[in-house]
């Protein structure tokens, strides 16, 4: 049986022309890593119906890893988010209007709970440094669309007895950004940007081979 990792990228969110990640998992889509074909779907820029989206290609798909991504102007390497929090917050509406402010994502938790990813971070932050490629843990995902998506792709994996698969969310820098503030690197473009995801894909998928 053929075996898959999903990955997702974001519409361009509101206000924005693009967002980075978008044009990355398009090309992504259907390629080869290893043993594994990868799946890229772009999802909506909203709360709600990302993770309806991520849950259904979830249920059809059947991955053995979810990775989210999105962009970040807080770091200049990749991000990989070891957490997610149970809390929204926006500064401008998602693209179904909702703003919500300090909200719990579930009302059954305790609002700022954590959600920590199973995912072997470690082996795959190894892999990707390996590359080449600057990348750091973190633990704050922030309080937007991609956090509460992370969040509810934990949960909705939580409930999967069988083959579950691991889930995890990597913020990407965007365009433009120098890698640590260095002045003597080369800026990050989206050939860039393209070619760290690709090596991110083969970390993991290092992971999973047989």
């Amino acid at each position: 049986m053929e075996q898959v990792i999903y990955v997702t990228g974001f519409e361009a969110f509101p206000g924005l022309d693009q967002n980075p990640a978008a044009p990355i998992v398009e090309a992504m889509n259907g390629t080869i890593v290893g043993p594994f074909r990868i799946v890229g779907e772009v999802v909506s820029s909203s709360f709600t119906a990302a993770a309806e989206e991520v849950q259904e290609a979830i249920k059809e798909h059947k991955p053995i890893f979810v990775l989210h991504l999105s962009t970040t102007l807080l770091d200049t390497v990749l991000r990989l988010e070891s957490w997610a929090i149970n809390e929204m917050s926006a500064s401008t509406p998602d693209s179904e209007g909702f703003q919500p402010y300090n909200e719990a994502i579930d009302d059954e938790e305790e609002i700022h709970a954590t959600y920590e990813t199973d995912a072997p971070i470690d082996d795959i932050i190894a892999g990707i440094r390996e590359q080449g490629v600057p990348a750091r843990v973190s633990r704050n995902a922030g309080r937007f669309i991609e956090n509460s998506l992370y969040y509810r792709t934990l949960d909705h994996l939580a409930g999967i007895r069988k083959n579950r698969p691991k889930a995890l969310l990597i913020h990407l820098p965007l365009p433009g950004l120098r890698p640590f503030g260095d002045l003597d690197e080369p800026p990050w473009d989206m050939e860039q940007l393209a070619l760290a995801t690709h090596a991110t894909m083969k970390a993991i998928a290092a992971c999973y081979a047989p």
